[in-house]
């Protein structure tokens, strides 16, 4: 991409950068993270995480990691949203045990 970009004498212009899944993935955990910085969301995921991975899991380095926590963040926002529809409180189960 870097070589396309540098490129001036328009060569490369016809040319289309297609990523893999995996790199997809990163770019897209690494945009949400860049989108959301600010927002809450380092704290919502420290809530899970360690301190010193958030900003990894924000960046793309901790992707697994990442991944899992947008899928929390995701299901705890989809059940307060559906309760305040439904005018209930969320229902919080433990499964410690």
């Amino acid at each position: 991409m870097e070589v396309i970009c540098s490129n001036h004498e328009g060569e490369f212009d016809s040319m289309v950068i297609r990523l893999g899944g995996f790199h997809t993935l990163m770019s897209f955990l690494e945009t949400i993270g860049e989108l959301m910085c600010g927002s809450g969301i380092e704290k919502v995921v420290e809530t899970v995480y360690a301190e010193n991975t958030v900003p990894h899991m924000l960046t793309r380095k901790a992707y697994s990691r990442s991944l899992r926590g947008h899928f929390l963040i995701y299901s705890a926002l989809t059940s307060i949203i559906i309760a305040d529809i439904l005018k209930c409180s969320p229902q919080i189960e433990d499964n410690a045990d």
